[in-house]
């Protein structure tokens, strides 16, 4: 299984990351090699407290604020993921 999902230096966006199946996903993607992993979610303090626990478990992740309802938190997501 691990070679079907081998994210080697690869960069994993988790939309919805701060609630506890986002979380989850987050971390397989983590355990699949992602050199960093990006949580987004309406509310940037949960992000957070699962972005530290990712980043003490793992490697690099990073917590950012998405509305999917609006189209500028989207883009400024992106912008902040591929820095």
């Amino acid at each position: 299984m691990q070679e079907l999902l081998d994210l080697t230096n690869r960069v994993a966006v988790v939309s919805g990351g701060a609630g506890l199946l986002g979380f989850q996903m987050a971390t397989a993607l983590a355990e699949a090699g992602a050199v960093a992993i990006v949580i987004a979610s309406r509310k940037q303090e949960n992000c957070q407290t699962q972005a530290d626990e990712i980043s003490l478990r793992f490697r690099e992740a990073v917590a950012l604020r998405l509305d999917a309802n609006d189209c500028q938190s989207m883009v400024e997501m992106t912008d902040a993921g591929v820095q």
